[in-house]
């Protein structure tokens, strides 16, 4: 079986297909050691701005019975691990609404309780302008998870009240990260090597606390922590997660990803956007993305800045920044970057709907 099909008919036009249906995984096509799920609303309603948390409800689901187990009709808010170790997660949650100033948070929480860095405060929507649509990400390493653990994604509202609908679909991912041969590396962290404050005019790189470190990979949590270093030439995948909250109105936090000092081509990450408006006073920053290195033992950095008005912005309270990264083959793979978008190349990424 392909790895993914469609369902319903496929309008081809010139040399771009457009498919207006829901893709789905094939279900003898999963991935070994990897579970898919998808959600469109929460164990209470369609409406994920509510005050009190509540849990994604995943109404279809994709496992390699293995390592997980879950069930659409009992607790189908838990995807339940069957194998103890370390577990790659990475969710994505579209969200749409018609009110000023609401945004949701996303927290992911192990057995009930919350995982540090496993929270995402990206989905501002202010309703101006036509800015309806916003989402929430997260990308991380759930590490030491025992057998029949479970994960659940909660959502609660952060900002002013109001309807907020899933857009299309949310959806989780998990892979089991085997203890040899995943070549990873997991940190988290709460100041900069300068201080608490990650709204400075100069950038400086996040103080990170190394949990785990495979071969491949070096960093000491005592001496130069900002830096990890890539032991060799190679393709690496790397994802960061830094949740703030500031003290006025308009602010933001830029991410840079530094590779010996240098930001890498697509680097940035600028969703951090405070309006401080209707309890609106936090967000997140998110970015995953590659990093290529031709020689080896280079630096790897995420340094944090000032985007806009000035005051103190700091981790969020309770919580920790996060990165990830894995060393990839650098062969069966396929890696791109652009600039441009349209058939007729344009540099301008906000163009009138056609």
């Amino acid at each position: 079986s392909p790895y993914m099909f469609y369902l319903g008919p496929l309008s081809i036009g010139g040399s771009i297909s457009k498919e207006v249906h829901r893709w789905q995984i094939a279900s003898d096509a999963i991935e070994t050691r990897t579970a898919w799920l998808s959600s469109t609303q929460t164990t209470n309603s369609t409406n994920l701005n509510s005050d009190t948390a509540y849990a994604l409800s995943w109404s279809t689901s994709t496992v390699d019975g293995v390592y997980f187990t879950h069930s659409t009709g009992s607790n189908p808010e838990r995807l339940t691990v069957k194998v103890a170790g370390d577990y790659f997660l990475s969710l994505t949650v579209p969200m749409q609404s018609s009110d000023a100033h609401v945004a949701v948070e996303t927290l992911i929480k192990i057995n009930g309780s919350a995982y540090q860095g496993g929270v995402s405060r990206s989905s501002y929507v202010s309703a101006s302008g036509g800015q309806n649509e916003s989402s929430n990400h997260a990308a991380l390493l759930l590490e030491n998870l025992s057998a029949n653990d479970y994960v659940e994604v909660y959502t609660k509202r952060i900002g002013a009240a109001g309807t907020v609908l899933v857009k299309d679909s949310a959806s989780i991912h998990l892979e089991y990260i085997s203890d040899t041969g995943k070549n990873v590396v997991a940190a988290v962290a709460t100041t900069t090597v300068n201080s608490s404050n990650f709204n400075t005019a100069t950038q400086y790189g996040l103080k990170w606390s190394s949990s785990r470190v495979d071969a491949g990979f070096s960093h000491n949590n005592s001496a130069s922590s900002q830096n990890i270093t890539l032991q060799n030439a190679s393709l690496y995948y790397v994802s960061v997660n830094v949740p703030i909250e500031g003290d006025a109105s308009n602010q933001s936090v830029g991410v840079h990803i530094m590779l010996d000092g240098n930001e890498v081509l697509g680097g940035g990450a600028r969703q951090g956007y405070i309006s401080n408006q209707s309890g609106h006073s936090s967000a997140s920053v998110h970015w995953s993305g590659f990093v290529y290195t031709t020689s080896t033992n280079r630096s790897l950095s995420i340094e944090v800045g000032q985007d806009a008005a000035a005051g103190t912005v700091t981790v969020l309270s309770g919580q920790k920044a996060s990165m990830f990264a894995q060393k990839l083959q650098t062969t069966s793979i396929f890696a791109a970057r652009g600039s441009t978008i349209n058939a007729t190349p344009s540099t301008d990424w906000n163009p009138s709907a056609t």
